[in-house]
């Protein structure tokens, strides 16, 4: 998302400057006073506290000086800063853009402050441009093309960060606009920043569908597999059963990547140290269909990340009108975000209107282990508040070690697959079904901003995306510490951490993922698939004739269409969930779409197999919380921590309610010297405990969020 304000200042900016009547060249160094930040680490990314700030030639050393050091007071860590890096610039004008960056971060480095400057990716803003000059006039060979030949281009009013009068085009990333942003990225990497915010690189939707028909790109397309392009109806729906249209589909996901990846190999070519920070809006749910960006296809690459656009029910009242049901997909979209940034620094959104429902969010993000970028929905450079984000900062500061730094002791894992998202919620092609971001679809305020208003959209109308948010449901309620990874970028090391895999709906594998999930049964462990034909298909759609487990799955009926990916699963009282061992493991296959049915009714036999199967899992916590409170397990060193965030007020009307509860947790014989507690709204101190057998026993009082510590010693009682 984008800001108003700043589009203001900017618009006012460009026009002065164009008449002469402003310098826009970089301020002269400043007198004032300088706060320091702490010296940032080696690793910053790990424990970021982020915050935007809109920056603007005109703007003296001084003023910015005043402003970083108010952030420096809040807590903040790394700013984002933000120009005009958005606009349709000529060379003059980005020249003297990137001597503004050289200046601000030189009053950032003297406070200790790492800066990133946020910038479209292949989005140009035009200001004046739908009467004035406009990228989409001047480059038409380089602008994104929807199915039916329509332009990717719209002006003011279409969406909230455009203003009347200007143009928002939308770039083709296989155009020659390619080497136009990446040259201009290079003088990025060289201007004294430490990284670039590289907003939303995907294939635009806002005035038309599957945005990727620039003759560029269909000749990649073809080049990449030899096929021919494929087209929709009239209506612009592709057929689910073609297999050429999958295939695209995934094309599409690998041609954004490739993009990216070119992306970073060109700043780190002038920048060794430099960030490439990519804001993904897409997430795990299904607009990556329609829009490409896959925030699962980078893996672990050196000095790249992801800012994971975590988005809200409301532009207007945030979570605050929200269900618990939305909550549950709240918490996915964050260990999403951490699982697909594995061994680096996860940044996230962290939205809000009013203190409380803004702390539940933010409490959510970083308890996934997800550094926050804290602001008031919907402007990026906004703050809830001066008072709430530096009492969360602060506290985030004093903790830092336990919250970013510790390491997950779940022995379950949760797979998420965007090819088998893309097979079985292929629904998308026909609009049959929607994005599946949130549950609630209806919107509680009438004439106010919802994220949808189309029933189909919620993730209740989808089969992927219910299967799969089901399953978080129910690990969550069911209080069972676990890792989401994306089931692509799984490895054996990655697997052999865990004793049980849920596998929701994964009908669409790699050849390296089935043998990793594989090996792992083989090698001792535990085995959960749901939906009707796992490993049917091959990551791309295609499918295989014989499914990668069919080996130890029982008989599956043949998909009704020759070549087509089915949908709907056999019915549950048709074949019940079965067990085949392979290797020292075992394979538990239901045909019935368990997380499905928990998602949309709370189903209680659906909720307690899956319980029973994460249970297989060596015991790590109990406890007696209602299923309204999120846990997590971690570990630092000699101690142990486990955090809590309580959504039970999330009715619509959101009130923060205080609960009680006892915990259980397994230390096996190690002595337990001490139990301590903390939270953002104080009540820290020390907790009355009891060692049972392995346990370790004490009560906890969560308002929003707690963390406990549980300190061992040496091997007793």
């Amino acid at each position: 998302m984008r800001r108003q304000a700043l589009r203001v200042i900017t618009s006012a900016v460009a026009a002065l400057s164009s008449t002469g009547c402003i310098d826009v060249l970089p301020f002269d160094e400043g007198s004032g006073i300088v706060l320091k930040a702490p010296t940032p680490p080696t690793d910053w990314p790990t424990v970021a506290r982020l915050a935007g700030l809109p920056v603007y030639a005109g703007q003296g050393a001084d003023e910015i000086g005043e402003l970083l050091n108010e952030l420096v007071e809040q807590g903040v860590t790394v700013v984002e800063a933000d120009s005009r890096l958005s606009e349709y610039l000529t060379d003059e004008e980005f020249e003297s853009e990137v001597r503004l960056m050289s200046s601000v971060a030189g009053l950032a480095r003297e406070r200790n402050l790492k800066v990133v400057w946020y910038g479209t990716s292949l989005e140009v803003v035009s200001i004046g441009g739908e009467i004035g000059r406009s990228m989409s006039k001047d480059h038409p060979d380089w602008v994104q093309l929807s199915w039916n030949g329509t332009p990717n281009v719209f002006y003011g009013s279409k969406v909230f960060w455009i203003e009347p009068g200007d143009e928002s085009a939308w770039m083709s990333p296989r155009s020659g606009y390619r080497e136009y942003f990446f040259s201009r990225l290079e003088a990025i990497a060289a201007s004294g920043i430490d990284g670039f915010w590289l907003d939303v690189p995907l294939y635009n939707d806002v005035v038309g569908r599957w945005a990727s028909y620039n003759p560029a790109d269909i000749a990649q397309f073809e080049t990449d597999t030899g096929l021919l392009m494929p087209k929709p109806d009239d209506q612009g729906r592709f057929d689910p059963a073609d297999p050429i249209a999958r295939a695209w589909i995934w094309w599409r996901h690998v041609e954004i990547d490739r993009f990216l990846k070119e992306a970073r190999e060109r700043v780190l070519a002038v920048n060794p140290n430099f960030k490439l920070i990519v804001e993904t809006v897409t997430m795990d749910y299904n607009a990556a269909i329609l829009e490409g960006l896959d925030g699962a296809m980078q893996g672990p690459l050196e000095n790249f990340h992801h800012v994971w656009e975590v988005d809200v029910l409301s532009d207007d009242s945030a979570m605050a009108r929200g269900q618990a049901d939305d909550f549950y997909n709240l918490i996915a979209m964050y260990k999403f975000g951490r699982g697909a940034d594995q061994g680096r620094g996860a940044w996230a959104f962290s939205y809000g209107q009013n203190p409380d429902d803004a702390e539940v969010v933010m409490a959510s993000c970083f308890t996934a282990g997800v550094n926050p970028y804290e602001l008031k929905v919907p402007e990026m450079t906004s703050t809830v508040g001066v008072d709430y984000r530096t009492r969360m900062f602060k506290w985030l500061e004093a903790n830092e070690d336990l919250v970013f730094r510790s390491e997950s002791k779940a022995r379950v894992a949760l797979l998420h697959s965007s090819a088998s998202r893309a097979v079985v919620d292929s629904c998308m092609f026909t609009d049959t079904c929607g994005v599946s971001l949130f549950t609630t679809w209806t919107n509680p305020d009438a004439g106010k901003p919802w994220w949808t208003t189309a029933e189909g959209d919620s993730v209740r109308e989808s089969f992927y995306m219910a299967e799969y948010r089901g399953m978080v449901k129910a690990l969550v309620q069911r209080h069972v510490p676990f890792d989401l990874l994306p089931s692509r970028l799984i490895t054996t090391a990655d697997a052999a951490r865990y004793d049980v895999i849920i596998a929701p709906a994964l009908e669409a594998v790699s050849d390296a993922e089935a043998a990793v999930l594989r090996n792992f049964a083989e090698a001792g462990g535990e085995i959960l698939f749901t939906h009707a034909w796992p490993g049917l298909a091959k990551e791309d759609g295609s499918i295989r004739p014989t499914g990668a487990f069919a080996d130890v799955l029982p008989p599956l009926p043949e998909p009704t269409v020759e070549g087509e990916a089915p949908l709907e699963p056999v019915e549950p009282v048709a074949q019940p969930c079965s067990e085949k061992p392979l290797g020292k493991g075992t394979v538990r296959f239901c045909p019935a779409k368990l997380g499905r049915q928990i998602m949309r009714d709370g189903d209680a036999a659906a909720l307690d197999e899956v319980d029973a199967f994460a249970r297989r899992a060596d015991p790590l916590l109990t406890t007696t919380a209602p299923p309204t409170v999120y846990a997590e397990a971690k570990e630092l060193g000699d101690r142990q921590v486990v955090q809590f965030v309580n959504f039970s007020g999330a009715d619509g009307t959101f009130a923060v309610e205080s609960k009680t509860f006892e915990v259980r947790l397994n230390v096996g014989s190690r002595a337990v010297t001490a139990v301590t507690t903390t939270s953002a709204r104080g009540g820290d101190g020390s907790v009355d405990f009891r060692k049972v057998g392995d346990e370790v026993v004490f009560d906890v009082t969560v308002d929003v969020h707690r963390l406990v510590v549980v300190e061992l010693g040496g091997a007793g009682g």
